[in-house]
C-alpha cells in the first residue's frame, strides 16, 4: 500500500540530513520552506506493487522518481539520508508528460470508477508501455496529481512511502 503523506521533512529526515538537503538545495538557488509541524496530511492508496513500481519507473524515466518532493524550482535529483528528493514542480512535469500516454485529457475531473473499468474494443488489449492495463496508472496518477497540488498549496512536503 502506498502512503502519500504532506507533512515536515522532520517527519522522515534526521536533522543533519535536513540540513545537507538544504546545503544542496542552496547550491541550485532553492531554499527549503519553512514548515509548520503540525502539519500533517496522510492519504493512503492501496496499489498493487507491480503497478506503483510501474508506475515510479515510468515516473524515474522522467526524472522525477523520488521518496520526497519538496516545493521549488529545480529538476536535480538529491539526496537526503536513505531518500531521494526532487521538487514538487518536477514531479508535476513528470505527470504532465505521463498524461498523455495514459490517456488523460482533464487532470482537474478524474474518471468515474465505472468509467475507469470500462475498457472499449480498441482497447482491451492493449498493454501500454507500462506493462499494464491503464485504469489502474490512471488511477495512481490522479493520487500522484492531487497529492502533489495539494502540497504545493500547502507550501509542504509530499513523502511517498511504499
Amino acid at each position: 500500500m502506498a502512503i502519500f503523506k504532506i507533512s515536515p521533512l522532520t517527519d522522515v529526515l534526521k536533522e543533519e540530513d535536513i540540513e545537507n538537503l538544504q546545503n544542496e538545495m542552496g547550491k541550485l538557488g532553492a531554499a527549503l520552506v519553512e514548515q509548520d509541524d503540525d502539519l500533517d496530511q496522510g492519504i493512503e492508496t492501496e496499489i498493487e506493487d507491480e503497478i506503483l513500481v510501474e508506475f515510479m519507473d515510468s515516473l524515474d524515466e522522467e526524472h522525477a522518481g523520488a521518496d520526497i518532493y519538496v516545493p521549488g524550482l529545480f529538476t536535480e535529483m538529491l539526496s537526503a539520508g536513505d531518500f531521494r528528493v526532487t521538487s514538487l514542480q518536477n514531479l508535476i512535469d513528470a505527470l504532465e508528460n505521463l498524461q498523455d500516454e495514459l490517456g488523460i485529457e482533464d487532470p482537474e475531473s478524474p474518471e468515474d470508477e465505472e468509467e475507469e473499468e470500462i475498457i472499449d474494443d480498441e482497447d482491451e488489449d492493449i498493454i501500454d508501455d507500462f506493462g499494464g492495463t491503464r485504469a489502474p496508472l490512471k488511477k495512481l496518477w490522479y493520487e500522484f496529481y492531487r497529492a502533489a497540488n495539494d502540497a504545493i498549496e500547502g507550501d509542504s512536503n509530499l513523502i511517498v512511502k511504499v
